[in-house]
């Protein structure tokens, strides 16, 4: 499993990259994580995505049986939205978790 997953960036980037600048100085592992969050962020706003297959056969079989069903994501509430809405899944979500719901990490 990739140490980086659930961690925030300039976590990531202090104790698993162990990054000599940014060990050394706070401010250029704020920096540097900045740097990564906007590039990723770039990145992100043009991908298209598509359900998995079987994803829609799944949730369309829950949604018969009236099985709530909950969208959880790390993204901010108008990014997951929008992904949602584009990839035309919105309708199998009851409710959604994403990041300004206060979790402090990603299992939680």
């Amino acid at each position: 499993r990739d140490r980086t997953v659930g961690r925030r960036p300039e976590i990531a980037v202090t104790q698993v990259f162990r990054w000599q600048p940014a060990l050394d100085d706070w401010g250029v592992a704020q920096a540097l994580s900045y740097e990564f969050c906007e590039a990723l962020g770039r990145r992100f706003s043009s991908y298209a995505f598509e359900p998995r297959p079987g994803a829609v056969r799944l949730l369309t079989l829950l949604n018969e049986y009236q099985v709530p069903c909950c969208l959880c994501s790390e993204l901010d509430e108008r990014s997951l939205s929008d992904k949602v809405e584009a990839a035309d899944m919105a309708r199998f979500f009851q409710a959604s978790i994403c990041a300004e719901d206060g979790a402090e990490t990603a299992e939680q």
